[in-house]
């Protein structure tokens, strides 16, 4: 809600404009103590490269790679970073799953975007039309999909979103329908050789 703090967070600034607004400014430390946290990332990747410190593991990590001292603001001392979140999916990733998680996420995203494009192709929407009647359009569809995409990979620049169901709900609905889509093409095509004008249109 507009007029709540974030989480139960005293310190959170109220409202959701003044609580992107920290993503530019130091309002409360919020910038300079991502940017610590961020360097902790890259030590423990630098520690870890290949597969990282495992999954949820970036802060009991950094609290045993991190002398005292090393990173700054609220970490100085580093066992207070223990339960942090590093606000960045990606660096996340990076420090968590290591080289190897990093090409993993890679190709799920290659994945994603040439399966969504191919449900756009003409003959794929064509079928799609002669088989739900023209009830759904497979086009809108595949856009909302890549919007929802797009809107995920945003804000994981500074926010941790591995652990929330959108980037797999996403990547589900998209194999599903990507599939049921080619199947309906081929089921289409396979009409249209008996006689059916599937493709029509």
């Amino acid at each position: 809600f507009a007029d709540e703090k974030r989480g139960g967070n005293d310190d959170s600034p109220v409202g959701f404009w003044a609580e992107m607004s920290t993503l530019t400014s130091d309002a409360g430390g919020s910038r300079s103590d991502r940017a610590d946290l961020w360097k902790g990332a890259w030590i423990v990747f630098r520690v870890h490269p290949v597969i990282g410190a495992g999954p949820a593991n970036f802060g009991p990590a950094a609290n045993v790679l991190l002398r005292n001292g090393e990173l700054g603001g609220n970490y100085v001392d580093p066992s207070v970073i223990y339960d942090r979140a590093l606000h960045s999916s990606y660096l996340q990733i990076l420090s968590e799953l290591g080289a190897v998680g990093v090409l993993l996420f890679g190709f799920l995203l290659f994945d994603f975007f040439p399966r969504n494009a191919a449900m756009r192709r003409p003959r794929v929407v064509a079928a799609w039309r002669w088989a739900s009647g023209g009830r759904y359009d497979l086009r809108l569809l595949s856009y909302g999909l890549e919007a929802g995409m797009i809107g995920f990979l945003g804000p994981a620049f500074f926010y941790n979103q591995l652990n929330e169901p959108w980037l797999y709900s996403l990547l589900i609905v998209n194999g599903l329908l990507h599939d049921l889509s080619m199947r309906t093409e081929r089921a289409a095509i396979a009409s249209a050789t008996v006689g059916s004008p599937a493709l029509a249109g």
